[in-house]
């Protein structure tokens, strides 16, 4: 690459080996690798010219997506796997899957009559609390429903009082007009 405009060589190298590069909206780039498993890379086209570390780090995130630039060598070829110890390695290997085992499933225990009676009691207080907190709920409802009735009566007592007042009022001024 050359040095005057790395960036744009940078992109023109992506462009070439297949990532699609593009500007986001606020001038960075954005480079996706030809393979979709491997992770996107993002930088900025001030990288090279105010930090170095950036551009070396920009084009390891490259490389480990995919990039193979001109100043890096493509990696080694795999070694194939050695074949196991006391196999010949001329011949195919083989391999025979073990048969399944299948368990029958056991039967639930049956609870000792000891562990029974802690259940019980355990069943009994809970029962006991939940009915003496469904009694504090109806008193609580009963006692809402009676404050109720009493501020709709009031409202009601309001209401004819305000239709007293709105005919006294409407009858003073009917009186004076002529």
């Amino acid at each position: 690459m050359r040095r005057e405009r790395p960036v744009e060589d940078l992109l023109e190298e992506l462009r070439l080996q297949g990532w699609k590069v593009e500007r986001t909206a606020r001038g960075h780039y954005r480079a996706a690798p030809p393979d979709p498993t491997k992770p996107l890379v993002h930088f900025s086209h001030y990288s090279r010219s105010e930090d170095p570390t950036a551009w070396r780090i920009i084009l390891s995130q490259l490389r480990r997506s995919g990039f193979r630039d001109r100043e890096t060598p493509p990696p080694p070829p795999m070694p194939e796997d050695p074949p196991p110890l006391g196999e010949d390695p001329t011949k195919p290997a083989t391999y025979t899957q073990p048969e399944p085992v299948i368990m029958p499933p056991k039967p639930p225990e049956k609870p000792s009559s000891d562990a029974l009676f802690p259940a019980l009691r355990e069943a009994r207080l809970y029962y006991g609390l939940t009915q003496r907190e469904l009694e504090e709920r109806l008193a609580a409802v009963a006692k809402a429903q009676g404050e109720h009735r009493a501020a709709a009566e009031e409202h009601a007592r309001a209401g004819r009082e305000l239709r007293k007042a709105k005919e006294a009022f409407d009858a003073a001024f009917s009186a004076e007009e002529p």
